[in-house]
């Protein structure tokens, strides 16, 4: 279900995503509209789009790529030259995408999110070709009851979503501009739900 709101600075009426997922919306937006219904925005359980300095001259609704994500990259401490990769707090569950070619055959096949290959069967043998050792991007920020804003991470290659933390995944974001609003976001530890 799509949901909609009023743009307050030309009462246009906008996309601003679908159920909870609102991907044409960032948090810093959520008073510039008007949304549909009798809920407010700033309730918990609703997912944001991540605040991009590209978009800066964009107003909400008018956000073109509803998939956007940054990549969780390695970065080096001062005192330690190996490089330290994203890890996802717990062990995620198996995700599933699937393989397709033109003579209609389709697979579906487990997506163990760059930890390892799905297991072989008869009639299926996984093996790596040019294996992506980087997976994992930060998807979105969600608002959380007595948490604030918290990063969603998900799985480049499958989607799946899961909930992080902050310290786990700033390190891992090298656009120096959008890590320090997203800092601002975790400084956020809690941010009142108005019902």
């Amino acid at each position: 279900m799509g949901e909609h709101a009023t743009r307050r600075s030309d009462g246009e009426r906008i996309k601003i995503g679908t159920c909870e997922s609102l991907y044409y919306l960032r948090w810093d937006d959520i008073d510039n509209v008007q949304p549909d219904g009798a809920y407010s925005l700033r309730q918990p359980g609703f997912w944001f789009r991540l605040p991009f300095s590209d978009e800066d001259h964009l107003r909400p609704g008018d956000y073109n790529d509803y998939n956007r994500a940054v990549r969780l990259l390695p970065y080096q401490e001062d005192d330690n030259p190996t490089p330290i990769s994203f890890k996802p707090n717990g062990t995620p569950r198996p995700g599933t995408f699937q393989l397709r070619h033109d003579s209609g055959l389709l697979l579906n096949v487990a997506c163990y999110h760059g930890a390892q290959l799905p297991v072989d069967s008869q009639e299926i043998r996984a093996h790596w070709n040019g294996r992506d050792p980087f997976p994992w991007e930060l998807y979105m920020v969600k608002h959380q009851a007595d948490e604030g804003l918290l990063p969603i991470i998900r799985c480049r290659h499958c989607g799946d979503t899961y909930r992080s933390d902050w310290a786990s995944v700033l390190p891992h974001v090298a656009d120096e501009v959008l890590r320090a609003r997203l800092t601002d976001y975790a400084a956020q530890v809690k941010v009142p739900a108005l019902v």
